[in-house]
């Protein structure tokens, strides 16, 4: 994101102290810089992305959220379908790959539908022994 300077600032907050997940190290960080990248384009000049990271059971969580205008009901409804795009020039197939990247690895992607400052997208991940 250090590369994005006309980007929103990116916050990292870890509610754990440690968060261990299994799966692909690169395909995890392809998925989380998606996620966050979204969220920036959608972000004000005003606003930030948060990533936080917590340990929910048997779960390791990120939650990749914003302070843009939020998910609208089609959207939600078609979150992940390919080709599918709010963004004038955006193909949606960032987001399609991501869940199935996700999928493979035993783990979710989902939309935070209680989230009220913007969107936030829930990655989780099978937590590592």
């Amino acid at each position: 994101m250090a590369h994005q300077p006309d980007s929103a600032p990116v916050v990292l907050r870890p509610d754990s102290p440690t968060v261990m997940v299994l799966g692909n190290a690169e395909q995890v960080r392809q998925v989380i810089l998606n996620l966050a990248l979204n969220a920036a384009t959608v972000t004000s000049d005003q606003g930030q992305v948060e990533i936080i990271l917590r340990q929910s059971g048997e779960r390791g969580l990120c939650l990749v959220c914003d302070q843009g205008p939020g998910f609208s009901q089609e959207a939600i409804e078609n979150f992940g379908t390919p080709f599918f795009s709010t963004r004038e020039n955006g193909t949606g197939l960032g987001l399609a790959t991501s869940l199935r990247i996700v999928e493979d690895q035993g783990g979710t992607l989902d939309v935070d539908l209680e989230y009220r400052s913007g969107a936030c997208v829930i990655l989780a991940l099978p937590s590592a022994p």
